[in-house]
């Protein structure tokens, strides 16, 4: 009896008696895989790159206030991008708005086993990663080479919405506490005006240029004619003239007089005097509550303005074009893999038969 082969040089006669069976398996599975591979679908990827943008530096608050736009940012604001870019939320999104649930052969998104299998297709067809470059790469595969571009150019799109997004709700509070303080500033601000002018109305204070020096005037004015007008009647007196239109003229004055600096009269000196100080604080806090509700005016006016901003979070820098060709099937990988294989399981199988054989008959 011969020993066993100790090197694969004694499987040189086994091949020699099984070649035509191993060369019909392996021309067979050559054409059955050439043909499984003529009925794959042609797959196409296209490929979008975006650097993030600094978030902070792209807030529309800090913009009105003049602060520089950053092109680039850091990697925490890549990770962040690459969390929504792999986010179910934006998932989803896509699946409905390109129906890519049909593509992947369901009917609907109703049973959690179709969304299952449609989430599950959907991160198989998409590849985000960082490049050594601090970019975000975002690949997607599909059917339609045109469908491929216009996904991965809007996962780009979506990703900057939801970027977006994130601190929206609390500039809507912030919004809404300038709001008040707009609010209560602006009523604080009507009522003292108004206060105000009733207290100038009351006093006869309206702040017109030179009012009390005009009013001093006046009085002055009116007291020395009526001490001349006096004086003029005792000589008219003494001389015995007439004195009737002197008197008359003298009751003018003194009237004009009491007018000038009684109480009951709008424009008087006393009350003058009295208001000036009333008028004066009341303009100063007038004009404090002024400054604070311009100033709450032009928070809530730049809080509205930043919460309707939408300001770019990504900057895109190549964006997906339709592929010219296919990423896969490779068909003559397949056919040589397929061939390879079924020619090496082929040998490993007849050696394995010979080897039975030679034991058993070592045996009997």
């Amino acid at each position: 009896m011969s020993e066993r082969p100790k090197n694969l040089l004694g499987l040189v006669p086994v091949l020699n008696r099984w070649k035509y069976p191993i060369l019909v398996l392996s021309i067979i599975a050559m054409l059955g895989s050439a043909g499984i591979s003529l009925l794959l679908t042609n797959e196409y990827q296209s490929t979008t790159i975006i650097y993030p943008a600094n978030i902070l530096s792209v807030d529309p608050d800090r913009i009105l206030q003049g602060e520089k736009i950053e092109v680039t940012g850091s990697s925490v604001e890549l990770d962040r991008l690459t969390t929504i870019a792999t986010s179910e939320q934006l998932a989803y999104f896509m699946i409905y708005k390109y129906k890519l649930y049909l593509d992947y052969g369901y009917q609907d998104m109703e049973s959690d086993i179709n969304k299952f299998g449609a989430m599950n297709m959907w991160y198989t067809n998409l590849d985000v990663r960082p490049n050594d470059r601090d970019a975000l790469e975002i690949s997607f595969i599909s059917h339609d080479k045109y469908k491929a571009a216009a996904i991965a150019n809007d996962i780009a799109a979506r990703i900057d919405v939801l970027n977006q997004e994130l601190p929206l709700e609390n500039r809507k509070r912030v919004m809404e506490i300038y709001k008040d303080q707009y609010n209560y500033y602006s009523k604080a601000y009507l009522n003292l005006r108004d206060s105000l002018n009733e207290v100038r109305k009351n006093y006869g204070i309206y702040g017109l240029a030179d009012e009390g020096y005009h009013l001093s005037k006046s009085v002055i004015e009116t007291q020395t004619e009526l001490a001349q007008a006096k004086g003029e009647l005792e000589v008219m007196q003494q001389s015995g003239g007439s004195t009737t239109a002197l008197k008359a003229r003298i009751n003018g004055l003194e009237k004009a007089l009491a007018t000038l600096t009684s109480s009951g009269s709008v424009y008087n000196l006393n009350k003058y005097a009295a208001g000036l100080k009333a008028t004066k604080d009341l303009d100063s806090i007038q004009s404090n509550m002024l400054s604070r509700y311009i100033k709450a005016k032009a928070n809530f006016d730049n809080a509205k303005i930043a919460l309707n901003g939408k300001i770019s979070t990504i900057n895109v820098v190549q964006k997906a074009e339709a592929a010219n060709r296919k990423i896969k099937p490779i068909r003559w990988l397949i056919v040589a893999g397929s061939t390879i294989v079924t020619f090496l399981l082929s040998v490993i199988f007849v050696s394995l038969y010979e080897l039975y054989k030679r034991e058993n008959y070592r045996f009997e």
